[in-house]
């Protein structure tokens, strides 16, 4: 029976966000937060803002360059309107609130033609994200409107979807691996595709082989077979990092060679850590 497990790391969750608000270090402190500026209350006032423009390779470092977020108060009588410069294609408005219900948005054109609008919907330290068409290139309007007669909060981007960071444990499934003297390499398979749950467009950050002790093996030799790409795990650690620019597909059967050192038996379990973009 494999072993698969994923833990999430909350790298943008609304806690991490209201954190660094209230001047507490987090982790996301190196992307761009903005605070919105009165006067934006209608369209001809609409406050210039910068399309999100993540990308994966700046989740494993925190420093996530092209997040932009937005940060703001609204009532039920105070409207913000903010301005924007999309591409052309599928964009993703990203929110964040006080509670579900606490404000609504509006995309339009220039024209003031709708694109979509919505009620932020979730609760708690979670975000909402909403996917939209844009005809063509050019600068779009969002309106944030309170639903409350008390102030709330709302964060939110625009542009491309933002990136998560979890942990993954794929389990070998050969079960254990025995090395003999004489045996040569032993051979493990770990099958990233039979993660429930496993996001799509998932890619490796690093990986790490566990079970296995510095002394068991002389070498790990591991491969993403979707990529057709190998790479050696450092020595004793058993650590590959770095791999994040190679853009290695978690869905894919990873095989790995264990060099003979002692005659000895162990179980390995591939960790793999992985990013992925919030699509919904």
């Amino acid at each position: 029976m494999k072993l698969i497990q994923t833990t999430t790391i909350k790298v943008f969750a609304f806690c991490t966000i209201a954190t660094f608000f209230f001047g507490i270090t987090s982790i996301t402190a190196q992307a761009h937060f903005s605070n919105e500026t009165e006067p934006n209350n209608t369209m001809e006032t609409a406050e210039t803002m910068a399309a999100n423009n993540e990308k994966a390779s700046g989740v494993p470092d925190g420093k996530r360059e092209g997040q932009n977020i937005i940060s703001g108060f609204v009532t039920n009588k105070d409207v913000d309107w903010f301005k924007v410069l999309l591409k052309n294609g599928t964009n993703y408005m990203t929110c964040y609130g006080e509670s579900a219900g606490s404000f609504s948005f509006r995309i339009t054109n220039s024209e003031g033609e709708t694109l979509l609008s919505d009620i932020y919907s979730k609760t708690g330290c979670d975000f909402a994200v909403y996917r939209f068409d844009v005809p063509e290139f050019g600068y779009y309007y969002v309106e944030i409107v309170g639903k409350r007669t008390d102030s709330v909060w709302y964060n939110f981007m625009i542009g491309s979807p933002t990136y998560e960071l979890e942990i993954g444990y794929l389990s070998c499934e050969e079960g254990s691996i025995t090395m003999t003297s004489g045996g040569g390499t032993r051979t493990a398979h770990f099958d990233g595709g039979s993660m429930p749950g496993l996001p799509a467009e998932a890619v490796v950050s690093d990986v790490s082989m566990r079970g296995v002790s510095s002394i068991a093996a002389s070498s790990i030799r591991l491969e993403n077979v979707d990529r057709d790409f190998s790479f050696n795990l450092t020595n004793l650690t058993w650590f590959g990092d770095d791999l994040i620019s190679l853009n290695l597909p978690l869905d894919s059967m990873w095989i790995a060679q264990f060099g003979y050192r002692k005659d000895t038996t162990f179980t390995p379990v591939l960790r793999v850590n992985y990013v992925y973009p919030v699509y919904e």
